[in-house]
């Protein structure tokens, strides 16, 4: 079951679709939680989609695989739309949870012999999030991921902070008028 359900913003319109965000995150509430809701309120807004949001589980090892089972359902049965999946940057790299999400996919559809037809269309957006860099590299392991899959990557982006010169950079192609605008305030002792 999602975590949350988000309804659309046009109140006329009766979604066909859906938008699966999946969050790779380790912090259930932090900025990559954010980001994905900014990037899923413009994605379902222009869409016409509405948004069921994931929160990746990792433990215990039951409910990650009960979740990952129903996630590569909702990938394949049709009503989904588009799929946006977002990770921090952790030591240059995607989460390690993300990591075993894709490898869960790959494994399984290997094993049943569909290979990357079963996701072959799936319109995929990514988006990675740190403080100072590395979430290029992010972003191109999960480019790879999903093009081995079969995916479609219509769009990717990033969102990084630098705190000690004080100023958000957007990249890949994102406008600022596009990206999430979150107050960051972190409180270092010396």
């Amino acid at each position: 079951m999602a975590d949350e359900t988000i309804a659309p913003e046009h109140p006329k319109t009766t979604p066909k679709k859906r938008l699966i965000v999946i969050n790779g995150s380790d912090n259930r509430n932090g900025l990559t939680h954010q980001c994905l809701l900014s990037v899923a309120h413009k994605l379902a807004h222009d869409h016409h989609l509405e948004i069921e949001y994931f929160f990746l589980q990792s433990e215990p090892p039951s409910a990650q695989f009960t979740q990952y089972h129903q996630l590569l359902g909702l990938i394949v049965d049709g009503q989904t739309g588009r799929i946006l999946i977002g990770s921090p940057t952790y030591f240059g790299g995607a989460t390690p949870k993300l990591i075993n999400f894709f490898s869960f996919l790959r494994k399984t559809w290997l094993k049943n012999g569909k290979g990357g037809d079963a996701f072959r269309n799936r319109i995929v957006h990514l988006h990675s999030n740190g403080f100072s860099s590395g979430t290029d590299l992010t972003i191109a392991f999960m480019q790879r991921a999903c093009e081995a899959l079969g995916f479609t990557i219509e769009g990717f982006g990033t969102t990084e902070y630098n705190l000690l010169w004080k100023d958000n950079r957007i990249r890949y192609g994102l406008r600022s008028d596009e990206a999430c605008a979150i107050d960051v305030s972190l409180s270092v002792d010396d």
